[in-house]
């Protein structure tokens, strides 16, 4: 699959050039320094995380930026490390090694720049002799060094480079200076870095039909004593040669997605008609999309590639599914107060960001193709879930797969409900049902069950003098989650009320449920106050008798988390 990609990003970077990485390209924060070929800076930009740049210094150091640097640390040009440029035209180091430490030493030392320049005067002296004929290659290709240019800049950099900071307490980020020279210049000396560079390990290359063959650096890592040792931050664990010019644009490809990874637009979108183009979580293809899909990282190891697969039809636009009010909201009880998110949603990405948010807490995007170990949440049945929905989350909204994620989720809801009941989060407990409900109407064009009808009609039936009669199953149950929230209100404070009603709630059979019902009944009557809605549903639930079995569990939460009508004031009490 990466082939196909790597085919893809070849014709766009054929057709677009260095523009293909340039476009909302991030700056390392640190000092930026412009010198001319007379030594005098032209140009001094500091810069921090989120700056609002100036245009001028966006066009001035953007292109240089990107061609001066390293592929990582392991391929730097110097023996120590510590310079991160490669080529004479520039010149990166960390503040932390120019600055003095707490004993006046400095870090960066004339020797180790010397040291610097001499390898990019004399490259051979570095590398072994499998990599001799790709140094004659990319010089037929290049031209030779300006080796009197690069002593110029040389002697620059050891003259002034310890003079450029003035803060000694500002140690972050880098110290850049670049030279200026023509933009080709800067492409040619980027090249002769590269080529020689983006082959994993010298002893493995070899000749075949006249090529100098090899493993790439970003496909495999390699040594002496695990020679097919496979690098897993990688998506082809197995070793396989490609020519110099293949493990350029490889190098390449690699160089464009580090670049998304460091804008943080994860999701990187592949296809021969609409060529490449990345995306943050929360966006999604505006238009039908038909190609690939990679899903890339930046942590701690560098740029990996930890998914991807092949998108046979996204469809940006949904039939609207419509989240509403659907159970009666008590205004006396606090967490109405907060405001129900009820809307309408025709996109699979605002579907996608509202479940995130509603769903999941905004942990689902956040967290998406994180290693299970290293999710830290104190709640286990929220993590447990949070893992086990990822695939169908990615698959129906990253592939395009909608329905994916229903068939999961109408299995492990309900879940999620009674973790925030028992948590004593009832907003969230309430917004997850009736979320559930409306998807389950939507994906199973299943008949709308009018639970606010339902405690309508329940409370006419309360508020007039005669004896209440349960008609069917629906009501039966409605009514059993109403006098579990009732009698929770006289719970024995010695009992943890939170286990007490999950237990009642997770009842499947009728009988047990009765037994359930009466036991508690018995226990706390005598603290109860006199209610006469209350008698008139009690005496109701025990009198009627289901013809099913097994509990309807839909009904049971619907009336345990309506507004309940014990409580419900008439039209003339709201009145008075």
């Amino acid at each position: 699959m990466l082939k196909e990609c790597l085919d893809v990003f070849k014709h766009q970077y054929e057709k677009r050039g260095e523009a293909l990485f340039l476009e909302d390209y991030l700056f390392d924060p640190g000092l930026y320094v412009l010198v001319d070929a007379n030594g005098k800076i032209l140009m001094q930009q500091e810069v921090h995380n989120d700056d609002d740049l100036p245009e001028e210094f966006i066009e001035t150091f953007r292109e240089i930026d990107y061609l001066s640097r390293i592929i990582s640390t392991n391929k730097a040009l110097d023996k120590k490390k510590m310079i991160h440029s490669n080529n004479y035209l520039s010149f990166w180091v960390k503040k932390q090694n120019v600055l003095p430490d707490k004993n006046g030493k400095v870090r960066l030392t004339p020797a180790i720049i010397n040291g610097y320049y001499e390898v990019l005067a004399n490259p051979e002296t570095k590398y072994q002799k499998e990599i001799l004929p790709l140094l004659e290659e990319v010089r037929q290709d290049v031209g030779e060094i300006d080796r009197e240019i690069l002593d110029q800049n040389r002697q620059w950099i050891i003259s002034h480079i310890g003079q450029l900071l003035c803060d000694p307490k500002e140690k972050s980020g880098y110290l850049k200076v670049f030279f200026t020279a023509s933009i080709e210049k800067y492409q040619a000396e980027s090249k002769r870095y590269y080529v020689p560079n983006v082959f994993s390990y010298p002893k493995f290359m070899t000749e075949m039909d006249g090529q100098t063959m090899g493993v790439s650096s970003y496909t495999l890592n390699l040594n002496d004593k695990k020679p097919f040792h496979k690098n897993f931050s990688r998506k082809s664990p197995v070793p396989c040669f490609e020519n110099a010019e293949d493990a350029y644009q490889c190098a390449k490809f690699y160089q464009y997605l580090d670049i998304q990874a460091r804008k943080r637009t994860y999701n990187v979108y592949i296809s021969a008609h609409d060529g490449i183009f990345a995306l943050s979580n929360e966006e999604a293809p505006e238009t039908y999309f038909n190609g690939y899909y990679l899903r890339i990282s930046r942590e701690l190891t560098g740029l990996e590639i930890v998914y991807c697969d092949r998108i046979n039809g996204y469809f940006p636009e949904i039939p609207p599914l419509e989240i509403k009010q659907r159970l009666a909201i008590d205004c006396n009880e606090k967490f109405s107060a907060q405001i129900y998110p009820f809307t309408v949603l025709d996109t699979a990405n605002s579907l996608k960001c509202y479940i995130d948010r509603y769903i999941y807490g905004k942990a689902m995007l956040k967290q998406l193709f994180r290693k299970p170990k290293d999710l830290r949440y104190s709640n286990p049945v929220f993590k447990n879930e949070l893992i086990a929905a990822m695939p169908s989350f990615v698959n129906a909204f990253f592939i395009g797969e909608i329905r994916s994620f229903w068939d999961y989720y109408k299995h492990h809801a309900m879940k999620l409900v009674y973790n925030n009941i028992k948590n004593d989060q009832y907003f969230y407990a309430h917004l997850h049902f009736t979320i559930l409900v409306a998807m389950e109407e939507y994906f199973e064009e299943k008949h709308e069950d009018d639970f606010m009808e339902l405690a309508n009609e329940l409370f006419r039936m309360v508020s007039e003098e005669a004896m209440v009669e349960i008609q069917n199953d629906k009501q039966y149950y409605f009514i059993a989650g109403q006098l579990i929230d009732y009698l929770n209100h006289y719970h024995n404070k010695n009992t943890d009320v939170a286990i007490h009603i999950e237990n009642a709630l997770r009842i499947k059979e009728s009988v047990k449920l009765l037994e359930s019902m009466t036991k508690t009944f018995r226990e706390r009557m005598t603290q109860m106050r006199q209610n006469d809605r209350f008698d008139k549903l009690m005496a109701a639930f025990l009198l009627h008798k289901p013809e099913s079995k097994k509990v309807d569990e839909r009904f049971l939460i619907a009336g345990y988390l309506s507004a309940n009508v014990m409580y419900r004031k008439g039209k003339e009490e709201e009145d008075a």
